[in-house]
């Protein structure tokens, strides 16, 4: 199948463009694998809620760059280890609970519920965002805490509560090995096995894409 690009407006039908396709796909043939690519883990989730309202799909894995990365290296028999979401939003409140606590982070301590004493899951949720953003930017915690010093707190806040949640990673073992691009080794990977992308039959489609833009020399 010849690839096929959708440019239009937000909001002008290319997701919905997307889900009918792979839908007529998986009529023609049901066990056809099919993979969608999306930029972050809150346009996955969307994507799946559209594609339940539209009928559901059963197969279809939808897939942040990152997931696919790592899904790819596992083939490769590189696994790379990812922290699931709900290990993530603990070690947030653990480490925005410490800050706190240690005097270090005042501008957004009023963020934490006072019933409970602990940060409001808004303000998780979006430090979970902002270091995700980040990560994929491939901006590292020293760099963001020098770009955000001189600032204020409002960043300056975030670049600890960043910093302190890759020491934490780095601690456990978890991130490859520092300044490594998971995607690059990935590329790597496919480039000297190019049928670990290539699973018999598979499809695949990509959705809410227009921000990514290619890096120099990549």
């Amino acid at each position: 199948m010849p690839p096929r690009l959708l440019l239009a407006p937000a909001g002008h039908g290319k997701t919905e463009s997307v889900i009918q396709r792979i839908r007529q796909v998986l009529a023609d043939e049901p066990l056809a694998p099919v993979t969608v690519i999306v930029p972050n883990t809150i346009q996955a989730a969307g994507f799946r809620q559209r594609m339940a309202a539209a009928g559901g799909a059963l197969g279809v894995e939808v897939h942040t760059f990152h997931t696919l990365y790592a899904e790819l290296l596992a083939r490769a028999g590189q696994p790379i280890p990812l922290l699931a979401d709900p290990l993530r939003i603990r070690l947030l409140h653990a480490i925005v609970d410490e800050l706190v606590e240690r005097g270090e982070m005042r501008y957004y301590a009023a963020l934490r519920s006072p019933r409970r004493g602990r940060a409001r899951p808004g303000f998780i949720a979006g430090l979970r965002n902002a270091i995700e953003e980040l990560k994929r930017a491939r901006i590292f915690p020293e760099d963001f805490t020098a770009a955000a010093r001189g600032f204020g707190p409002r960043l300056e806040e975030i670049a600890l509560v960043y910093t302190a949640y890759q020491d934490w990673l780095q601690r456990q073992n978890w991130p490859p090995p520092r300044r490594n691009c998971p995607g690059l080794h990935c590329l790597s990977r496919l480039a000297a096995t190019p049928e670990l992308g290539r699973p018999r039959g598979a499809r695949l489609a990509g959705s809410h894409c227009a921000r990514i833009k290619p890096r120099p020399g990549n």
